[in-house]
């Protein structure tokens, strides 16, 4: 199995951007979408409801993609979430600014 170290070298390789995250526990994000993203986990579990897709349990070691433009939100377990999501600066900038909204904004 692949650690979480190894990954973000690997995703670095490929040239995305790295942000790390935790989530509180119980927290439920709004039904949102945005660019291209990767979402891995570190500790702790959410379950990420994905359009047209089986939920996904997202806990240590386990890897989803949020596809660009796909609708999604995730309930945070009752340990939290720790994980990291990786995407393409430049993908980020173009569905950014096809939204007329600015990346720094």
């Amino acid at each position: 199995m692949v650690n979480a170290r190894e990954r973000i070298h690997q995703y670095q390789k490929e040239g995305l951007v790295i942000e790390r995250f935790f989530d509180e526990p119980g927290r439920q994000t709004e039904p949102h979408a945005h660019y291209r993203t990767v979402l891995y986990g570190i500790a702790g579990s959410l379950t990420l409801f994905l359009e047209d897709q089986d939920p996904v349990e997202l806990t240590s070691g386990v890897e989803a993609v949020v596809a660009e433009g796909q609708m999604h939100y995730a309930i945070v377990g009752a340990d939290g979430c720790k994980y990291i999501a990786a995407y393409n600066p430049d993908e980020r900038a173009a569905f950014l600014a096809a939204q007329a909204i600015q990346p720094n904004a």
